[in-house]
């Protein structure tokens, strides 16, 4: 029963990695209660943890490209960073096709 279920108070935290799903509308805020969000990481990070996923190789020219090529995508979402070619490609490569870029600079007249 997720609705009316909660912890006792304690010195212990807890973590809900979801990016805000309705089943968790419900949660409990105490007074005083932290609230933290996590924000998007930047390529040097995405980088970073990538390579501390396999510590005793440098990452290939192509890993590199992968992510240069996804970040340059999705921005810094380490969950679709991370993603196996075949799970980004059926899930995320679809939602690509319906955004819009916005340029930064204006153009020029």
């Amino acid at each position: 029963d997720e609705e009316s279920t909660q912890a006792c108070l304690s010195n212990a935290f807890t973590v809900i990695a979801t990016a805000g799903e309705k089943r968790y509308s419900n949660f409990t805020k105490l007074p005083n209660m932290n609230v933290i969000s996590l924000l998007p990481w930047t390529f040097d990070e995405a980088h970073a943890a990538l390579q501390a996923l396999q510590p005793t190789r440098e990452l290939t020219a192509e890993q590199a490209a992968t992510l240069k090529e996804r970040f340059g995508h999705i921005g810094g979402s380490i969950r679709y960073l991370t993603y196996p070619q075949r799970k980004y490609n059926s899930e995320v490569k679809p939602l690509l096709k319906h955004r819009r870029s916005i340029p930064l600079e204006s153009p020029e007249t």
